[in-house]
């Protein structure tokens, strides 16, 4: 792999604008846990600093480490990666499945999806329900979501559970 610093410089690797910061720490965190994790290391943990050369192909600025230490944060508190010790990151059940998804939504980059394919291939995924309501349906979930301060799915799983008999959902 190309040097960053001292002298050397890389092109930065295109990536889709529908791809976050985040799914790039996280694609990136999974590579770098599999890698480990294949080479012997019974937990796979990766840090900071093993991520970020790839990280600033990606996200070539002056402060990526500070961007890096900030994604890693976020994620954590959105449950994706689990910190292992201070500074060592590994990716959770959910944050595969939230890549999973990513994935098949929008499609992740091949640079990104390649090393981690395998893995994603093998990750099961619920399907989210849908449900297609009528507009007088529809207004009245959205008034009692304002309301009650319940999101709009909430508010309509709520209501088939109590009115399943009732109410004519087509799915």
């Amino acid at each position: 792999m190309p040097q960053r610093g001292k002298g050397y410089y890389c092109k930065p690797i295109k990536v889709p604008e529908y791809i976050s910061i985040k799914t790039i720490a996280l694609a990136l965190l999974a590579k770098k846990n599999i890698e480990k994790y294949l080479g012997g290391d019974s937990i796979g943990a990766a840090g900071y600093k093993e991520i970020l050369d790839e990280f600033k192909l990606y996200v070539p600025h002056s402060r990526a480490y500070d961007i890096l230490c900030s994604c890693m944060k976020s994620l954590r508190q959105m449950g994706r990666v689990a910190r292992v010790e201070r500074g060592k990151y590994v990716i959770t059940p959910t944050g595969l499945r939230a890549l999973k998804r990513i994935d098949e939504t929008y499609g992740l980059p091949e640079s990104l999806k390649e090393p981690i394919e395998d893995v994603l291939n093998d990750i099961k995924c619920k399907p989210r329900e849908r449900f297609l309501l009528s507009e007088e349906a529809t207004e009245l979930a959205n008034k009692l979501s304002k309301f009650t301060g319940k999101s709009l799915n909430q508010v309509v799983l709520e209501a088939l559970r109590l009115y399943g008999g009732y109410l004519r959902v087509f799915r």
